[in-house]
């Protein structure tokens, strides 16, 4: 505590305070200045671009979003095809006559008008009721034949849905019948034929009459050239998808 009377020290105390002249010393100002952080700015145009700013980029955002919905609603629409699509108007498929199961391998006039209501490797014999006369023969010629008759003059039918294909007299004078599909090829000789080349046949139609033509014989062997015998129908089948002959025999199941 200071030694000084106290109306001393109040004295001393009084001119710290104010000048020699008894002028006081000038008040000091304090400004609180605000802390600043990043790149804040007290300017008010400064204040007013940041608020556009923002607000544009909104804009942008919320264009875009609405782009973006719209783009997604066109490709969830379904197409539409054209009249001349594809898909609306398919281009039909056309076989060829090889590459048809219905249609005949070999190309002759009237073969597409053939009707295939029956199966091309059904075979029925060439007459409604008839004799065996002579079982399978024929090899040294490349048959393996039968010899049937139903008397002189009886109905032959085609025994398959087809096509004649070959109808000649050979150098023996047998007449020669050839008709075939797509699964076999029949041959029918010695009688006498309706039937032209080209001409469609079905199964069980009449294609001619029984006779003698050509190389037949007697029960004694002998040779029926202008003779009243040897009438019978030969009947060789020859399997196309196999490419042999078969046993007619088999075919007709006669035992």
């Amino acid at each position: 505590m200071s030694s000084y009377p106290v109306d001393d020290w109040l004295e001393t105390a009084a001119q710290d305070t104010y000048l020699s002249d008894d002028t006081p010393f000038e008040r000091m100002v304090y400004e609180a200045m605000p802390t600043v952080i990043g790149t804040y700015s007290t300017n008010p145009a400064q204040s007013m671009f940041v608020i556009l700013g923002a607000v544009g980029v909104l804009l942008l955002f919320l264009i875009w979003g609405a782009a973006s919905r719209g783009w997604e609603i066109a490709n969830n629409q379904p197409s539409v095809l054209s009249p001349q699509s594809s898909v609306l108007s398919p281009q039909p498929t056309v076989l060829s006559p090889q590459s048809s199961a219905h249609s005949p391998q070999f190309s002759t006039p009237g073969s597409q008008q053939l009707s295939t209501s029956i199966d091309a490797s059904s075979i029925v014999a060439p007459y409604a009721n008839y004799v065996l006369t002579q079982g399978p023969h024929g090899s040294s010629y490349g048959h393996m034949a039968i010899d049937l008759t139903a008397g002189n003059g009886a109905t032959i039918l085609s025994p398959i849905d087809g096509v004649v294909t070959g109808y000649h007299v050979d150098e023996y004078k047998n007449t020669v019948l050839v008709i075939e599909n797509e699964v076999y090829q029949i041959t029918l000789m010695h009688g006498n034929y309706a039937v032209a080349v080209g001409d469609d046949v079905r199964q069980g139609q009449s294609v001619g009459t029984e006779s003698n033509n050509g190389y037949t014989m007697d029960m004694n062997g002998n040779l029926c050239y202008e003779r009243d015998c040897g009438y019978h129908t030969h009947l060789n089948v020859f399997n196309k998808q196999l490419g042999e002959n078969v046993n007619p025999l088999d075919l007709l199941n006669i035992r």
